[in-house]
């Protein structure tokens, strides 16, 4: 099919072939005038108007065209002609109306492009988004620079008591034949390993000991000793993703959003905007949809570096960007919704920073004090003292009494309980045993209360989007306090 103006040659090709078109068509015309007209009639032609109808050569008189038809074809269809020469030219083969289909998303994509690069163009100019969206990179930066030297230097301690328990143990069994000895005297190295993606949420790993070096002594004495750090820093924790993002992430987006609106009333532009648009829902939405996605990236870029250079899974990548982008949806459509009728942006900034503070800290923190005062757990000095005292009287106590409590758990070894001298190793880590079973109760306790607070947490953060999406992280990191109980 050839088209004229898709070049030089190929419109004088066309010329030509037109030229030709209609020079037969003449020729047949003459021929048909020569062969069907009488003299006589051709004489007489301007007798009068009859005569005149009879001698011209017309389709109605000769029918040289059969099927000629001067009805034009309604608008969408010369459309749809059109669209099939032109995905003709380009070399598509499709019906006219996928061709039609085609060129109308065509025409919206370039209509929400255009869009979306105005408003673009319109965010750059406005210095306070600027400086807002800078702010809100660092923030994030920095949460993942954190988070990656603290999992750094986990794993490097790890590796340095790795090094050192084996050397301990070495030199342990060197130094000591008799089991009893070496047993005493040997430290066994234990520790709970960082996750991928604990970089991102830290969660209790900096309030409950991960790591820890015990010996065959009784075990409830020491699995509650902490790590020595500052305890004042330990209660403030650190600025972690997670904290960046459910607690700091609203503030920003309401800073970003609150005034979408509201400016442009106090300015006297907005009855402008919304008469000369086109379309205002596109207007607005161009100008949200352009501001969304200039905060989430940049919220959102440190944490993919950070998980690319910390190998997480791309599984655990996509579902907490996800998770993020459903949670900043959530502020930018309240914060959306507020000012769409507002004509005071201070106003409507005041609102939304005050039900972020309700949601991201009054809520959680009545409800953590309310789990508190209705789930009573006993403490770890508590158990480590039961423990202890257990221990220690089991020095003034019959021995038969301490292997007695002792078989009564392990019968397995009661035709090993005789006694030849005054002390004897067995009955020493025997003794050891009874006291952990005297804090049993009270160490069960302890983790069941827990898991109930755990549970009545989880009730608490559904009316707290913030502390939802905390939890739902940081179980995702394997950082709760599950996990670290």
């Amino acid at each position: 099919m050839i088209s004229a103006g898709t070049s030089i040659e190929t419109h004088h090709k066309f010329m030509r072939e037109a030229e030709a078109l209609r020079f037969s068509f003449v020729q047949a015309l003459n021929k048909v005038h020569v062969e069907q007209l009488s003299y006589t009639d051709d004489m007489n032609r301007n007798v009068d108007a009859n005569a005149t109808k009879k001698a011209r050569v017309s389709a109605q008189n000769w029918q040289i065209l059969q099927n000629f038809n001067f009805t034009i074809d309604d608008a969408s269809t010369r459309l749809n002609r059109s669209f099939s020469a032109f995905f003709a030219v380009v070399g598509m083969d499709c019906s006219p109306e996928r061709a039609y289909q085609i060129c109308w998303e065509a025409c919206l994509m370039m209509y929400v492009f255009k869009q979306l690069q105005r408003e673009w163009h319109f965010m750059l100019r406005q210095r306070y988004i600027i400086v807002l969206l800078a702010c809100s990179l660092l923030l994030s930066s920095f949460s993942i620079f954190s988070g990656l030297s603290e999992i750094t230097q986990q794993h490097q301690t790890i590796e340095r008591l790795q090094a050192a328990d084996l050397i301990d143990r070495n030199e342990a069994q060197v130094k000591y034949g008799d089991p009893g000895s070496l047993a005493y005297y040997s430290f066994h190295l234990t520790y709970s390993p960082p996750s991928q993606l604990a970089f991102a949420a830290l969660g209790e790993r900096d309030i409950y000991p991960w790591k820890h070096r015990i010996r065959m002594l009784a075990l409830e004495g020491q699995i509650y000793e902490s790590d020595s750090q500052n305890a004042e820093l330990a209660q403030a924790g650190k600025i972690d993703f997670v904290f960046v993002i459910s607690a700091l992430s609203p503030l920003l987006i309401i800073l970003l959003f609150h005034d979408l609106y509201a400016s442009e009333r106090t300015s006297g532009r907005h009855d402008l905007l919304v008469t000369t648009a086109k379309y205002s829902p596109a207007l607005w939405g161009a100008r949200a949809v352009v501001r969304f996605a200039a905060i989430l990236l940049c919220l959102m870029l440190p944490f993919i570096v950070g998980a690319l250079l910390s190998d997480t899974p791309m599984s655990s990548i996509v579902l907490v960007s996800l998770s993020c982008l459903v949670y900043l949806s959530f502020w930018t459509m309240v914060s959306l919704w507020f000012g769409k009728k507002a004509d005071s942006a201070p106003r409507v900034a005041s609102g939304l920073i005050g039900l972020w503070v309700l949601l991201a800290f009054v809520l959680p923190i009545l409800g953590d004090l309310v789990i508190n005062q209705s789930v009573h757990s006993p403490k770890g000095g508590d158990i480590v003292l039961t423990q202890r005292e257990a221990v220690n009287d089991a020095w003034d106590l019959p021995k038969a009494t301490t292997m007695q409590a002792f078989t009564d758990t392990h019968p397995q070894y009661i035709n090993h309980v005789s006694m030849q001298s005054e002390f004897e190793w067995k009955w020493y880590y025997a003794f050891q045993q009874v006291g952990d079973q005297t804090a049993a109760t009270l160490s069960s306790d302890y983790r069941a209360a827990a898991a109930r607070k755990y549970q009545l947490a989880g009730y608490v953060s559904l009316l707290s989007p913030p502390l939802l999406l905390q939890r739902y992280l940081t179980h995702m990191a394997n950082t709760d306090a599950l996990a670290c109980v």
